[in-house]
């Protein structure tokens, strides 16, 4: 997505440079081939980063996404070992690929940062967040399964703290998908057209 963005910028000042030297009639000739193939290089740029743009995107939902499905297995009721179990698979199925999908994000129209620092604030905290209680509980919760740390107030206390960080996660980050991060994923004009079609039905 940085590679994109930067041959567009690139491309946009070539054209207008090739603009200028027409415009003040000097090597015209050369300034109109100049023109033709940045043009040309600054259609197929933008092009191939609205694509890019919409599957970094998607990635980066989908990797959220497999996590909130898990997430929704999880059981209030069960015994403090059954949550421990819960904890440890969590940890066992690496959601680590996250950060990854958050670092390919790079926008091209994002006045100060701002859409990325939404994303960061509102859904990349919230999950490390998570994931960063779970992981670092993870042998305490291994030890208590296994009988060799068993102490009960003390897991208690680990399993509170990741739940609220859990409603915290699961109250939210749904919540930003199907709002402005779906406008910012897919636009206005495609959140609005669905927005229609969920009233309707």
């Amino acid at each position: 997505m940085k590679e994109n963005v930067f041959i567009i910028r690139i491309s946009g000042v070539l054209t207008i440079i090739s603009i200028l030297i027409y415009l003040i009639g000097l090597e015209e000739n050369i300034s109109l081939a100049i023109f033709g193939s940045a043009l040309l290089s600054l259609i197929i740029a933008l092009i191939n980063y609205f694509i890019l743009k919409r599957k970094v995107l998607e990635e980066f939902y989908k990797t959220i996404k497999d996590r909130i499905h898990f997430l929704t297995e999880y059981d209030n009721g069960t015994n403090l070992n059954e949550k421990c179990k819960f904890f440890i698979e969590y940890y066992n199925k690496d959601f680590s690929d996250y950060g990854l999908s958050y670092a390919n994000i790079y926008f091209l129209f994002d006045f100060k940062g701002k859409n990325k620092k939404y994303i960061y604030d509102n859904i990349y905290c919230k999950t490390f967040n998570l994931s960063n209680t779970i992981n670092n509980h993870y042998w305490n919760f291994r030890w208590y399964v296994d009988g060799t740390g068993k102490n009960d107030e003390a897991v208690k206390k680990m399993v509170k703290s990741i739940e609220k960080n859990m409603k915290i996660f699961m109250d939210k980050i749904p919540y930003e998908f199907e709002n402005r991060y779906y406008k910012i994923m897919y636009g206005t004009k495609q959140y609005n057209k669905e927005l229609k079609n969920i009233r309707i039905k």
